[in-house]
């Protein structure tokens, strides 16, 4: 045993050289039999090509006036009337009866800034009289839309295949919590959950830090990270066995998604779309929302810090009463499986990484010591799920106008905005609503 770890510490020392990360091996003299093999594996699996480009993102950024200088509205925003939605609605869920639609969602944030540590789909919004989780509310309508899709009047069963993405820190919890709540009327079989990766944390220098002299400090990857999640757990070909065509994307704290819309999923059939996303109409140039547009010709979210106070203002050359870049993306996509499977089998490494840097934890080399700095002192990187928009070629991407009080709000903040509160009111009002076009009345 021994000497085969001699062995493959010989061969982890030379590719190290070559990548000029040998420092990673500084300690593993002192560690015994068991901690060698955690190091060894570990290093081994490093995608250090990966490492490369994250190096390369963290050394150079465009500047913001440099990424302004290439973005454009969207050419076409969609916006349905009423009578139409009736008609895409009825197409939509025949789809979904023939069991075209598998729904995938991002679920791997905790929530911190919702003062809890525990995984964001657990929380209960105060203020709500069912007391429901949001993955509570998410599995209803989960279930729902299995009613109103079942073909013959019911004869038939819908069942749409649920994939939970979850993170190293909020797996665990998420599965339990599904098990504890007899995954809330679903079919256990229809349920899969599977983690989102994870990479190494960086120095300032391009060197990769250790967490303890056994191990590596790492990060989530992002929602971004969803693409090779869903290649390397098999889950591409597990959708093209199910006869899966079409895959909704979206994100957990969205207390109004409209899970699967079938408006949503017509809309794609008819538009012969590899990609459609929803947007709500952005109206106060401060918002600070990411634009969906057009960035070097290419369908792109552009961040609301990459984009000039002066720009986000600009009024529409037709319509002065809207902005021109006004398309605010709420993170509901859908995808062709097609699309998602050239981008899983050929594009993954163009898909970029983001830095930000942060405070992180590391094994300082001199004295093997975990330091917990005060200051930022590397690089910890992620992937957005929009990420791959650029792949799409611009006649088979959509993006559809909603409703902002139908469609869309999310659960962010403790107070204020974005919280508990706002959260609450908006889905009591969006049921008032429904239940006012259906002729009831308030008092």
């Amino acid at each position: 045993m021994e000497a085969r770890q001699d062995d493959d510490v010989t061969r982890l020392r030379t590719k190290l050289e070559a990548v000029r990360q040998t420092h990673l091996l500084r300690w593993i003299d002192e560690l015994d039999q068991d901690r060698r093999q955690d190091l060894i594996k570990s290093l081994s699996e490093v995608d250090f090509q990966a490492v490369e480009r994250m190096k390369e993102v963290s050394h150079h950024s465009l500047s913001a006036s440099q990424d302004c200088a290439a973005i454009d509205p969207l050419p076409k925003v969609v916006s349905h009337t009423k009578e139409k939605e009736v008609e895409l609605r009825a197409k939509g869920l025949e789809s979904i009866g023939k069991g075209e639609v598998a729904v995938v969602l991002m679920a791997g944030g905790q929530g911190t800034r919702l003062g809890s540590d525990l995984p964001k789909g657990l929380f209960v919004v105060d203020g709500l009289p069912s007391k429901k989780s949001l993955f509570q509310i998410q599995a209803e309508k989960i279930l729902a839309l299995q009613r109103l899709s079942s073909p013959n009047g019911g004869e038939k069963k819908t069942t749409i295949k649920w994939y939970v993405m979850t993170s190293d820190v909020t797996h665990d919890e998420t599965v339990r919590f599904f098990e504890e709540k007899n995954y809330f009327g679903l079919e256990k079989t229809q349920i899969r959950f599977f983690q989102q990766g994870m990479v190494p944390c960086m120095d300032a220098h391009g060197g990769l830090l250790l967490a303890n002299k056994s191990t590596l400090q790492l990060s989530p990857n992002g929602n971004g990270g969803i693409y090779q999640a869903l290649k390397s757990e098999g889950i591409v070909e597990e959708m093209k066995e199910l006869g899966v065509r079409w895959v909704f994307v979206y994100g957990v704290d969205n207390i109004l998604v409209k899970i699967a819309d079938p408006v949503m999923i017509a809309t794609a059939i008819e538009e012969g779309a590899d990609c459609v996303n929803k947007v709500v109409r952005k109206t106060d140039p401060s918002e600070r929302v990411g634009l969906i547009c057009l960035r070097g010709g290419r369908p792109n979210v552009v961040e609301y810090s990459e984009v000039s106070q002066d720009m986000v203002a600009l009024p529409s050359p037709t319509d002065p009463s809207r902005l021109l870049f006004d398309s605010a993306n709420i993170c509901t996509h859908l995808y062709s499986l097609d699309f998602i499977s050239r981008v899983t089998s050929h594009h993954l490494s163009e898909i970029p990484f983001h830095f930000a840097h942060k405070a992180i934890p590391f094994v300082d080399g001199e004295t093997g010591e975990v330091v917990t700095p005060a200051k930022p002192n590397g690089f910890k990187f992620e992937q957005f799920v929009f990420d791959v928009f650029p792949l799409v070629e611009v006649d088979k991407f959509v993006a559809i106008e909603v409703q902002r009080q139908q469609e869309f709000s999310p659960l962010k903040n403790r107070t204020g905005s974005d919280s508990p509160v706002t959260c609450a009111r908006d889905l009591s009002l969006y049921h008032r609503s429904l239940l006012e076009a259906a002729g009831a009345t308030f008092e």
